[in-house]
């Protein structure tokens, strides 16, 4: 046990079950202290790589996140091979859980999944680039009521019907999917009851037009926004997004359909401080010269922008002011 401690904690949270003086507290005295119900681990418990291929080590370390599975609130199995059955197993011992790291999980379906649902104090869940699951995984997170943060990119099974589970997440602050390619404006109606949303990332979603912004226009506590590849969005789409006056980070990548004239419905935007807009090939140094009564606005980049000529570039530099102080950057 003392070994297997050694192994699965952090030095910190080892130092929290010894005494101060000498380490002395034995291995009983820390077990009891993991056994208390009322014991929580400040640091996030991760699947170490190394025994991914050990089967002996595997099963040690399941068997330890099952008996203290109270005491943890973090969990991170990123990467691992884990499958629906050992997370079946798993999942219903961590009823504290607040944050869990299931990325590139290739193996887990919505089969392993389906005990979410039963995770109350659940705050953070990331489920990016877990192929296999379906918006059946969505629905089993509608009573994790205190979720804030949900990360979904690269799970192409997802669809209109999963953000409309999602809508009922009402904390929910941070939201990332990508590559999901059934997902289209009615969905992000779904999304447009989330108000508490601050910071939303859409990439690769085509079927997203500027009805779909019009939807988004109405997250009025949007910080930030990050759009890669939704190709259908044009100008009309940016003077939805004009309302949105908590806005700090605007990223838009891959936007082929807009022009100078949406930038100039960027002016409203008061409070934004960074403006990606990356191989966005119809803006040109006219352009630019709309962003000039941006005074917030600290790093800007139009990489990949073929059709804005150097001279625009600097123009656009001494119009706002920005000098070498560490504080603005430029980047095309």
């Amino acid at each position: 046990q003392q070994k297997e401690m050694s192994e699965w904690l952090w030095p910190s949270e080892l130092a929290r079950l010894k005494t101060a003086n000498a380490n002395k507290r034995s291995r009983e005295e820390q077990e009891a202290i993991l056994s208390d119900k009322t014991f929580r681990l400040n640091s996030v418990v991760i699947f170490p790589e190394a025994i991914e291929e050990d089967p002996d080590k595997r099963r040690s370390f399941f068997a330890w996140v099952k008996k203290y599975g109270h005491a943890i609130k973090g969990l991170s199995l990123r990467g691992s091979n884990i499958t629906d059955e050992e997370l079946s197993e798993l999942l219903p011992h961590l009823r504290n859980i607040e944050k869990l790291d299931l990325a590139f999980c290739r193996e887990i379906t919505d089969v392993g999944l389906q005990h979410l649902g039963g995770m109350t104090q659940l705050r953070e869940l990331t489920l990016a680039a877990c192929h296999q699951i379906t918006d059946a995984t969505l629905w089993n997170l509608s009573g994790s009521t205190k979720l804030t943060s949900i990360d979904f990119r690269h799970c192409s099974g997802i669809t209109d019907d999963g953000l409309r589970h999602l809508s009922k997440l009402t904390q929910l602050q941070v939201l990332k999917f990508s590559d999901s390619q059934h997902v289209t404006n009615a969905g992000l109606r779904h999304l447009s009851e989330l108000t508490l949303l601050t910071s939303l990332e859409i990439k690769f979603c085509a079927n997203i037009t500027d009805v779909g912004l019009k939807h988004l226009s109405k997250l009025i506590n949007i910080q930030v926004l990050i759009l890669t590849s939704c190709e259908e969005i044009t100008d009309a789409g940016l003077e939805y997004l004009s309302s949105l006056t908590k806005l700090q980070h605007l990223g838009l990548y891959i936007c082929s359909n807009v022009t100078n004239a949406g930038l100039l419905y960027l002016n409203e935007l008061k409070k934004l401080k960074s403006l990606t807009i990356t191989l966005c090939n119809n803006i040109t140094g006219i352009g630019l010269t709309y962003l000039t009564r941006m005074d917030n606005l600290t790093r800007l980049d139009f990489a990949g922008c073929i059709n804005i000529t150097d001279e625009a570039f600097d123009q656009l530099k001494l119009d706002l002011g920005m000098r070498r102080d560490g504080r603005h950057k430029l980047i095309r």
